[in-house]
């Protein structure tokens, strides 16, 4: 157990319109989706303006425009910055009620060590995220961590205190509230979080921005005394751990739709290097054990034959392109605790998530500009 992992930050939340904050998470996989709620947004502050999307043509030009929204939040009193201490937040969806705490955790550790480790590998360009968080100010990311708790203490402790409520509205899909944890307590829990076993951490969302916060620390510390390095604020990132036994915590399998190709290659080309089953041009794996040599095999035949790979997280969605002529692979989520075990891992970036993401509302500042 890690106990010097965790870090209490001081937190900026929206000061007002703080139901718009959470459209990150919502249109993570979609153009159609960010478009449709950038529209619904309009001029109004917002984590959206924070977001660098991953269909984004001109990056530089975006990083830009978020540097510039960031500090302009800042001046302009658009956020509020907490005193330090913790974010107990409670989601209500499809499985039930999700808790998680909103804490920063010192990426020394995220290597390949057994104190954190991430389910996944990242699979996007990194160089845009690494200088998004080398320019800006502020992070709000969307990382989700999972620890171990099979008796949900800390949740159940949290939920019976008198805590202070932050924020609290309804989201397209059920609600969520925040409620701060003061400084004194902060610490209390920042030292109970850790969870025994190796990994104590498994990253489920979010991956791609950890690896960039990393990289950007590695480099970055290399100018750094000692002293600096110790409380550098680029060297910790926010994220929120949610605690993965939670009968409200449910990881859903993404899966991969292939057009533009041969499909019927492609099935036949799955089917030879992965034990899985075939419908038509749609092919289903077994368990997730198969998840990494099958996105081996899928990205083998890309780099021969061509072809656009998109993601969902429907299988209506996989079905129907198969019907419209393209193939799919269908992915199988890790149970939870081969997960921890990261049975058959590290499984390719954007494998599996949780059912319902998490909401971006909470940031902090990573730079001393």
């Amino acid at each position: 157990m890690r106990r010097e992992l965790i870090r209490v930050p001081r937190l900026y939340v929206a000061r007002e319109n703080a139901e718009l904050w959470s459209a990150p998470a919502a249109c993570r996989w979609s153009r159609t989706e960010y478009e449709r709620v950038e529209r619904l947004a309009g001029e109004t502050p917002s984590a959206l303006r924070f977001l660098l999307p991953d269909f984004c043509e001109d990056e530089a030009a975006r990083i830009q425009e978020i540097r510039e929204n960031m500090y302009a939040a800042l001046e302009g009193d658009r956020i509020e910055k907490l005193n330090r201490g913790l974010m107990f937040v409670e989601r209500t969806t499809r499985s039930g009620v999700r808790r998680g705490v909103v804490a920063a955790f010192d990426l020394e550790y995220f290597d390949e060590n057994e104190a954190v480790t991430s389910g996944m590998v990242p699979s996007k360009k990194m160089e845009p995220r690494v200088e998004l968080r080398k320019v800006c100010p502020l992070e709000f990311p969307s990382v989700m961590v999972l620890y171990r708790d099979k008796k949900n203490k800390l949740n159940d402790a949290l939920t019976r205190a008198d805590l202070e409520e932050v924020y609290s509205y309804e989201l397209a899909s059920g609600s969520i509230r925040g409620s701060y944890i003061p400084d004194d307590w902060s610490e209390v829990v920042a030292s109970d979080l850790p969870s025994r076993g190796d990994p104590c951490f498994v990253v489920v969302e979010g991956a791609d921005e950890v690896y960039a916060a990393k990289r950007h620390w590695e480099a970055l510390k290399e100018s750094l005394t000692e002293e600096q390095c110790a409380m550098h604020p680029a060297r910790f990132l926010l994220a929120e751990f949610v605690n993965g036994y939670d009968d409200a915590v449910a990881l859903q399998p993404i899966h991969r739709i292939v057009e533009g190709t041969d499909s019927a290659a492609l099935a036949d080309y799955m089917m030879k290097k992965v034990k899985c089953t075939r419908e038509g041009n749609l092919v289903a794996l077994k368990n997730a054990e198969q998840v990494p040599e099958a996105e081996h095999a899928l990205r083998e035949f890309l780099r021969q034959d061509g072809g656009e790979l998109t993601l969902t997280r429907s299988k209506k969605k996989a079905r129907t392109a198969v019907e419209q002529g393209g193939a799919a692979v269908l992915l199988c989520a890790p149970e939870k605790e081969d997960l921890f075990r990261l049975k058959g891992g590290p499984y390719p970036a954007d494998a599996f998530g949780v059912a319902e993401p998490r909401a971006t509302l909470e940031g902090r500042e990573v730079s001393y500009d």
